[in-house]
């Protein structure tokens, strides 16, 4: 057995093959649905969390004609659709402070943000990133106003189509520091398709 036996100078000489790593860091994971399957443990984790928030995103949509629905209806009992929106915004800052005092870190996680919450943070973004409420309180107030003479379907369907408009400038010119995404001739086509279906919407039978 002792020919078999290496001397210390003569192991060094051997090349050393680095360790196999199993671990796979979690935001190279691909989302479901990319031809990749998903597998056990923390893949299979990050594809739920992929479709909760899917469904999430879909649940939100679906609020936003029930949203319009109920200012409305408010708006006709105050006889205001302004204070109809302040009643409206101001159930919802009741219950962003329940999530604030709930779900904070939770909904942190779900996001991908792994720095500490915190206040002090506001000093440092630009003005206009401010501004996302101007944006909502524009967008409830007016939603207010024109469904008595639109209808739910046509009001969703025309704000949709403002959003497809406005996020394919955003995306294709990186605005607001968002991630550049080239204009590409389906995303195009898709714009045109909800633009399509407004037009549809909108005519008389």
């Amino acid at each position: 057995m002792s020919g078999f036996l290496l001397t210390h100078s003569q192991a060094d000489l051997i090349p050393k093959v680095p360790a196999i790593s199993h671990e796979e860091p979690a935001h190279h994971f691909p989302a479901c649905g990319d031809g990749e399957p998903c597998e056990q443990g923390t893949r299979a984790v990050y594809c739920l969390m992929q479709y909760l928030i899917i469904a999430l995103v879909f649940l939100s949509g679906f609020f936003l004609p029930v949203q319009v629905a109920l200012n409305s209806r408010l708006s006709a009992g105050l006889a205001s659709p302004v204070r109809s929106t302040i009643i409206s915004f101001a159930v919802g800052l009741v219950a962003l402070l329940i999530a604030y005092a709930t779900l904070e870190s939770r909904l942190s996680q779900l996001a991908h943000i792994n720095a500490t919450p915190t206040w002090s943070g506001a000093v440092s973004v630009p003005w206009w990133a401010f501004l996302g409420g101007l944006c909502g309180a524009f967008y409830v107030l007016i939603a207010v106003v024109a469904l008595p003479r639109l209808g739910a379907v046509a009001v969703v369907a025309l704000a949709l189509m403002g959003q497809q408009v406005g996020a394919l400038m955003i995306d294709s010119f990186g605005l607001f520091g968002a991630p550049r995404i080239s204009l590409t001739l389906p995303r195009v086509v898709g714009a045109l398709l909800v633009a399509l279906g407004v037009v549809l919407i909108q005519a008389k039978k």
